[in-house]
């Protein structure tokens, strides 16, 4: 028998997806709030309450994720490539460094502190929320 809360979590993705429609409910700053502060309730709230947060965020992804693919295509592709998979290694790398804190320099700063990951990650969303198209 399958996971009976996984039902949730689709219901919550399928409710971003019909939200999506509205682009400017992807580029109000309240809502980027919202996706910030289910964030923060999925990474610091213990078991059931951080599950409601992970749903919220969950819709807050989904309904989100049509307007950031159609700022990235307005975007030359060699700069957005580029950009993109230096973005993603920095965040790799910074993942292993915060967990092998003791084999890298610098390492005591970053110590079990994916929280300044995941503030970097809602902040460079909202940058590209809230930049001006060209």
């Amino acid at each position: 028998m399958p996971y009976p809360w996984g039902c949730v979590i689709l219901l919550s993705l399928a409710t971003g997806v019909v939200l999506s429609v509205s682009q400017s409910l992807a580029n109000n700053i309240l809502w980027w709030v919202v996706g910030c502060l289910s964030l923060i309730g999925l990474y610091w709230l213990p078991t059931w309450k951080a599950f409601a947060y992970g749903s919220i965020l969950a819709t807050y992804t989904m309904s989100i994720w049509p307007e950031m693919l159609d700022r990235l295509t307005t975007c030359p592709p060699v700069k957005s490539l580029l950009t993109v998979m230096l973005t993603y290694l920095v965040e790799i790398f910074f993942s292993v460094w915060t967990v092998a804190y003791n084999f890298v320099p610098g390492g005591v700063y970053t110590r079990e502190h994916t929280d300044y990951l995941i503030l970097c990650v809602m902040v460079c969303i909202g940058l590209a929320l809230f930049s001006k198209r060209k």
